[in-house]
């Protein structure tokens, strides 16, 4: 149930740019986050050993906004005898993006690591880690972290979760945005799906919840009546606010985004919700997804068409197996890219259901 959350959610919000890693310097990560700096694996040095020196480890931004991008330089020096060469540079944050100008370093010389951070969707103390992979035989990885506490313009909650909707039945729901700022402005106010809509009601009204922030408007979004069957995934409320974070900080203008997620069903159900696998895959490996199609009626019905609409990967054979009257099992072969990353896309199942000819399944699966 935590995957099929979690693949919902990737789904939904396209890329996992949105990250809130919390990990100390003494932290490791298996993977590459987004946001590193590569480059191929260093060799050993011969002709004298290389050490890496750092003039400092940690960097802290203090508390900050978060309408623009902080950036901060960490200096080093090849304190050894023989050639550094730096293999990687990665961040545990899509967010935080370190930069070298090359990857070599005779003895004796110095350079700076640039880093920047973009704390747009961040809120309160963050902690960020930079690894240093080199072939210093004493260092092979130095961790670095930037620090930050931020306060953002706009508090709120990210994800919007609809849940399970009725097809053909207008839903609404409600996004409290609290801030500090009596002057605060909302603009560009705006959905991606044009089944959704959304609009700005009741601000400036005084928070009455103790140590809030003390002024609340609200969003009030609402899926259509004419939503179709399927997940409500790729949806996000999007718009920027003006102002203060606080008395310290000028006036700024910050972007905001709310994901929106659920469910539309009517007679027809589809269980899983989404075709996807139970765990991550590997490169060029074979799967088959599945997911059953019934009635909560329990009347009988038939599939016509199965097709793929919308893929990233090719060769992939969509197939539907009656199981009985009234329920049919949908099955999606293929083999993985050979490249890793969220692999996505529809499948449209047509029936002789009225209302719900067209289903539109969506699928997807992450490959190491």
């Amino acid at each position: 149930m935590h995957h099929l959350r979690f693949m919902i959610v990737v789904i939904a919000t396209l890329t996992l740019a949105a990250c809130t890693d919390t990990a100390s310097p003494g932290e490791d990560r298996a993977s590459t986050p987004a946001g590193a700096t590569t480059t191929p694996a260093a060799s050993p040095t011969t002709g004298g050993t290389p050490r890496i020196t750092f003039a400092k480890r940690v960097h802290d931004f203090g508390v900050i906004a978060d309408a623009e991008d902080y950036s901060t330089t960490f200096r080093f020096t090849n304190t050894g005898t023989g050639t550094l060469v730096i293999a990687e540079v990665k961040a545990t944050c899509g967010c935080t993006v370190p930069t070298l100008a090359k990857t070599r370093y005779a003895p004796g010389e110095s350079a700076t690591l640039n880093v920047t951070f973009n704390p747009s969707g961040k809120a309160g103390k963050q902690n960020k880690t930079i690894s240093v992979v080199s072939n210093a035989p004493s260092q092979t990885v130095v961790k670095l972290a930037i620090r930050a506490d931020v306060r953002p313009l706009i508090h709120y909650k990210f994800l919007l979760k609809f849940g399970e909707l009725e097809l053909g039945q207008q839903h609404t729901r409600r996004v409290a945005l609290s801030y500090s700022d009596p002057d605060l402005r909302i603009t560009d106010l705006y959905s991606t799906n044009p089944h959704v809509s959304v609009k700005l009601i009741d601000v400036g009204v005084p928070n009455p919840a103790a140590g809030a922030l003390p002024y609340l408007a609200t969003l009030e979004v609402t899926v259509g009546s004419d939503a179709p069957w399927g997940l409500l995934a790729q949806t996000q409320v999007k718009f920027t606010g003006h102002g203060r974070a606080a008395a310290q900080f000028a006036p700024a203008a910050a972007p905001y985004t709310v994901m929106v997620n659920g469910q539309i069903f009517g007679d027809v159900r589809l269980d899983p919700i989404v075709l996807m696998s139970p765990a991550s895959l590997g490169r060029n490996q074979t799967f088959k997804l599945s997911a059953v199609l019934t009635r909560a009626s329990g009347a009988p019905f038939s599939v016509t068409d199965i097709r793929i609409t919308e893929t990233t990967i090719a060769g992939l054979k969509p197939s539907v197996v009656a199981n009985g009257p009234g329920t049919y099992t949908v099955y999606l072969d293929g083999a993985t890219p050979t490249s890793g990353g969220v692999v996505k896309g529809h499948v449209v199942v047509t029936t002789d259901v009225p209302g719900e000819e067209n289903l539109s399944i969506q699928f997807a699966m992450f490959v190491k």
